[in-house]
């Protein structure tokens, strides 16, 4: 609830007239008036958020008008009213009058697909790069690994992504045979179908993966540095184990926990991240539907999007909590001491 208050009232003050936008710059007033009236936007912003509040609950209280909208599934009656039990609503988009659920989640594959392939990536990269540069030291490794790793922080999203684009897709494009622009699925003219084109994920996996990848890159570095100096290292060092048992078995193992931590926290962030990845690349997700919802004032699809995300954050955090205890020992231990 406090997530959808901070977004319905943060779009309400926002300058600009949804319902002039719809009507046209030579409609007249009356004609505003009359679509701001059927839009509910002539009422309070007290008003209109607790009707926004009834339509996002799945337990919400409407008349028969409103069970045509909400699709309701459970439904009973108290004289002129219903108690409903339905998915949440988020309305319908003020330009093409498509339901903002359905729009969100026909968006969402694209954006988790490539999500996932760039956290995927920065870990596989970010992961090995960390444990080369913790094996020497204060050598030279660490010197590249953390310039390296702080240009790759400090470059935006949008940034790499045109740099990427322009050198693999544009100036390299005869040898790597990739796109520029693109999204997962392609529609093929002589099916007449759309097909799964994974080739278009890879320049924007590789954009989207740069600042997750340095950032696992150093949390690796750092706590690999950290457990290589404990006591259970050295004992398994006398034992005689080799090398890779040490590091990839009991070191890594134990670095994991703050890494996967970390990871899960930046797999939501590349959701809202990916937005600006997916116009530079043309990529059919969540950045595309919110682009062009700016571009046209479409509240309802803006409010849903940041909904959605804000959602997946919830539920990381929640995620997390439960987890880290299982990664990391210490953490575990520690709570059950507490309970003691």
């Amino acid at each position: 609830m406090g997530t959808a208050l901070v977004v319905f009232f943060l779009f309400s003050v926002l300058p600009g007239d949804p319902a002039q936008l719809l009507a046209g710059n030579r409609a007249s007033e009356a004609q505003v008036e009359m679509l701001k009236n059927e839009m509910g936007l002539d009422d309070s912003n007290l008003t209109q958020f607790m009707r926004y509040l009834n339509d996002l609950s799945p337990v919400s209280i409407g008349t028969e008008a409103h069970l045509e909208r909400w699709q309701s599934t459970l439904k009973a009656s108290i004289g002129d009213y219903y108690i409903v039990l339905k998915p949440p609503y988020m309305r319908r988009s003020y330009v093409n009058g498509s339901l903002v659920s359905q729009m969100i989640w026909n968006a969402l594959l694209e954006t988790l697909v490539l999500a996932i392939s760039a956290i995927l990536l920065a870990l596989l990269v970010g992961v090995l790069f960390g444990i080369w540069a913790a094996r020497k030291p204060d050598s030279w490794r660490e010197q590249v690994l953390t310039i390296a790793s702080a240009s790759g922080m400090a470059i935006p999203s949008f940034l790499s992504a045109i740099l990427i684009a322009w050198i693999f897709g544009y100036l390299l494009g005869e040898f790597t045979g990739l796109n520029m622009t693109g999204s997962l699925f392609t529609y093929d003219v002589y099916e007449g179908r759309e097909l799964l084109s994974l080739k278009n994920l890879i320049l924007p996996a590789m954009a989207l993966s740069i600042r997750p990848m340095s950032m696992v890159a150093l949390l690796v570095r750092n706590s690999m540095k950290e457990i290589m100096q404990r006591d259970f290292i050295r004992t398994a060092r006398a034992k005689g184990l080799g090398e890779r048992v040490v590091i990839y078995k009991h070191a890594l193992l134990n670095a994991i926990a703050p890494v996967v931590t970390a990871s899960l926290t930046w797999l939501v962030s590349l959701l809202t991240g990916a937005i600006f990845v997916e116009f530079v690349f043309g990529w059919k997700g969540l950045g595309h539907i919110v682009v062009t919802a700016i571009e046209n004032y479409d509240l309802p699809v803006i409010m849903g999007v940041t909904l959605v995300v804000s959602a997946f954050f919830v539920l990381t955090n929640w995620f997390l909590k439960v987890i880290y205890p299982i990664l990391d020992p210490a953490v575990r231990s520690q709570e059950n001491s507490v309970r003691a």
